[in-house]
């Protein structure tokens, strides 16, 4: 399961020609600027004539999410809009 990403990004071109998420500690973007980064990535690929390299699992994903990939990298997905985090139904108790 992927995690969302935690720190701070920016946008760049790989050599295989895709527009891409990078690390960067000093970068502009961070994970809540999830639908900015898209229309970004998406205006510098027709710009420039490059790929824009977002990970779309499903034809009805609208939310743009930044993710962690298994070695820590950001990258751009589209997933399916959630109504919201549902509350847990039964808790857990603790005793001494």
């Amino acid at each position: 399961m992927a995690k969302v990403y935690e720190g701070r990004f920016g946008i760049k071109a790989n050599s295989k020609g895709e527009v891409v998420l990078g690390k960067q500690v000093e970068g502009k973007f961070t994970a809540a600027d999830a639908a900015t980064v898209l229309k970004r990535v998406q205006a510098i690929a027709k710009e420039h004539k490059l790929v824009a390299r977002v990970f779309k699992p499903d034809a009805k994903a609208t939310e743009p999410v930044i993710l962690a990939d298994k070695w820590g990298n950001p990258y751009l997905a589209l997933l399916p809009k959630r109504a919201g985090a549902a509350a847990p139904t039964k808790r857990a108790a603790w005793f001494d």
